[in-house]
């Protein structure tokens, strides 16, 4: 990857991956963090993982493939679903490297990759939360998750209070009266 994008990062998403919990919908301890950074290009960081020394980053393939590639990237290094990760250590080596470029790939290499994330989350046993705040690339990319069967909530903002210059009067949006907030 040509620059660091943790520096002047603007960060526009945040998806928990892992075991579901039995209790209140939630996740079991030892969640795996991924965060969307949308500057100055689209580019998927995730915490450390395994005692691994720094984060990882991945590139998307394109800015419409950004969810699914977010997808393929917690198949392959959180999930660890053998298929994913076998074709994953095929297209970037045994040891995979900390930054990944998906443009890097094959455009059937891509597909095949894509094929055997969406197979793999068939299995059903994680969950997914995806936390998409205002104004998130991926807030128009959710419909690819209907090609998934992992467990998944999607939360989307209810409220917002911005500040768009220090001088001009706070702009808010939404609600936070419970009685008005819908969900399913």
């Amino acid at each position: 990857m040509p620059n660091d994008h943790t520096n002047h990062a603007a960060y526009t998403a945040l998806v928990l991956a892992g075991l579901p919990h039995p209790l209140r919908n939630g996740l079991a301890d030892g969640a795996q963090r991924l965060w969307l950074c949308e500057h100055p290009e689209p580019t998927w960081v995730m915490d450390p993982t395994d005692g691994a020394s720094g984060k990882r980053m991945l590139m998307p393939r394109s800015p419409d493939t950004v969810l699914e590639d977010g997808l393929l990237f917690l198949a392959a290094l959180a999930f660890r679903f053998d298929d994913v990760t076998s074709r994953f250590a095929g297209s970037f080596g045994p040891r995979i490297p900390d930054e990944i470029d998906l443009w890097a790939t094959t455009a059937e290499d891509y597909r095949a990759l894509i094929r055997a994330s969406r197979d793999a989350s068939r299995e059903g046993v994680d969950k997914v939360v995806l936390a998409a705040f205002a104004g998130s690339a991926l807030l128009k990319q959710l419909p690819a998750l209907e090609h998934y069967q992992y467990a998944v909530d999607v939360l989307t903002p209810v409220y917002t209070l911005r500040h768009p210059h220090r001088r001009d009067q706070p702009v808010r949006a939404g609600t936070l009266n419970p009685e008005e907030i819908t969900t399913p």
